[in-house]
């Protein structure tokens, strides 16, 4: 997370990692978001509590670069990297920022907030005794078993009855039941506010949404999609592998893209083409009356009775001649006054009537 306000010892940024299971946090000071200083906190971290599994992140270059999966390979992690410019595939740690923020405002004592670094290990200790919503249990205690007492005094003698361990692995079974109704709760929510999601096949042509390029420039006439792309492999989670589909690119282009960044690319005649070049070119009026759609007919037909009683009410002699059926419209049709000189008629004929008395 960052850049934030520089530390005296030159920290701009926070590289945080959270575990899924625990929400367990575990939060580094950084000068930069180089590949050596990422390499370097994923060590600490194994060095700690041990290899993971699986390490999920974002397509920063610090983890796209060699170094960090030289290092991947080494201890024999799975990287798994989230689809571009979508950061609800990563929410826990977009979840942790929006926490970590307001609690470093409150923590902090010098004024312009140069000394954020030396209060990160408390914020952390803090955020990890504190009770998780969606687990019920604090992180610390699922990662050891225990609850941490801190600055309890004489005090902590009338709580010794509450000092009781548990086995690590008994509290995670009973808290993956509260996990995954969380996790629907939250699904419900979402897809309360949305429609059914789109599925692409394989071999699909398809344009991914493209970031704007700042140049200094305005950016409103660059282009909106990238593209076009082949969909090559269906991913968990409503995502894609595509690629880049011409053959004169000198570089082959791969990545993922979700669901949301993806449009379809459609021919224009697909539907309905055959019957409307059929017709073309020939006019309205001089297609044959059996290919005349009887609806038409029929509102054409109530038109002109409508228009016919408006001339009757009104008394003038405008008219329109009735033309015979399946003829176009404009055919034998007889010019009319304009509408706005409707609102003389009243006035020409009272002064007609003057002129009688």
């Amino acid at each position: 997370m960052g850049p934030l306000v520089a530390t005296k010892k030159g920290y701009k940024y926070v590289f945080a990692i959270i575990d899924n299971l625990t929400k367990f946090v575990q939060l580094e000071a950084v000068k930069n978001t180089k590949a050596e200083g990422t390499v370097t906190g994923m060590e600490r971290f194994i060095e700690r509590f041990g290899a993971p599994g699986r390490i999920i992140s974002d397509r920063g270059t610090s983890f796209t670069s060699r170094s960090f999966e030289n290092m991947c390979s080494r201890h024999g992690i799975r990287h798994t990297l989230n689809s571009s410019r979508h950061p609800q595939a990563n929410g826990l740690v977009e979840r942790l920022n929006a926490t970590l923020v307001p609690m470093m405002q409150t923590a902090i004592e010098d004024s312009e907030g140069k000394d954020w670094d030396r209060h990160l290990k408390k914020i952390e200790r803090d955020i990890n005794t504190t009770i998780n919503k969606t687990t019920g249990k604090t992180p610390f205690e699922l990662l050891y078993g225990y609850i941490p007492r801190f600055g309890d005094g004489r005090t902590r003698e009338l709580t010794l009855e509450n000092e009781t361990y548990r086995l690590p692995q008994e509290l995670r079974d009973a808290i993956k039941e509260n996990i995954e109704d969380q996790q629907r709760k939250y699904k419900e929510r979402y897809d309360g506010h949305r429609y059914a999601g789109l599925r692409y096949n394989i071999g699909d042509i398809v344009f991914m949404k493209a970031p704007k390029q700042a140049t200094g420039e305005s950016t409103k006439l660059q282009s909106r999609y990238k593209g076009p792309l082949v969909v090559t492999l269906i991913l968990p989670g409503d995502t894609y592998q595509v690629m880049n589909l011409r053959e004169d690119d000198k570089r082959t282009y791969i990545t993922t893209a979700h669901v949301s960044q993806l449009k379809l690319w459609k021919l224009w005649k697909e539907k309905g083409m055959d019957d409307d070049w059929s017709n073309h070119g020939e006019p309205e009026g001089t297609q044959e009356k059996g290919n005349e759609d009887p609806k038409k007919a029929r509102s054409r037909e109530e038109i002109d009775e409508i228009e016919k009683g408006e001339d009757e009410h009104e008394g003038t002699d405008t008219r329109r001649e009735r033309r015979p059926q399946g003829e176009g419209r404009g055919v034998g049709r007889v010019s009319r006054k304009p509408a706005y000189l409707r609102d003389y008629h009243l006035e020409d004929e009272m002064s007609s009537r003057m002129a009688e008395c």
